[in-house]
């Protein structure tokens, strides 16, 4: 949002345990990491959000309406939910 004096939403996200998951199994984090940065920003554009900085796996997304910011929390979800994350290497570690 360009015009300060108006209303926003910011969005913050971040791979829970990411330090332990890396050091668990850094050759399939990279792969795991690439996957949740794809699936984030092909949701961003379709939920009218802006991409404002990305650090390691956490990324910082601004709406300008909240529905927005919370129709796009809910699909993340559901994306993320749905992915096959091949989880089971990381349980095996």
């Amino acid at each position: 949002p360009k015009d300060g004096s108006q209303p926003f939403a910011m969005v913050f996200t971040d791979i829970q345990s990411s330090t332990t998951l890396w050091a668990r199994a850094p050759q399939w984090m990279a792969g795991a990491v690439d996957a949740h940065h794809e699936l984030i920003r092909k949701l961003i554009p379709k939920h009218r959000g802006y991409e404002v900085k990305t650090i390691g796996d956490s990324f910082m997304v601004a709406f300008a309406d909240v529905a927005d910011a919370v129709a796009f929390a809910c699909a993340l979800q559901s994306v993320f939910h749905d992915h096959d994350w091949q989880t089971h290497v990381f349980d095996e570690t």
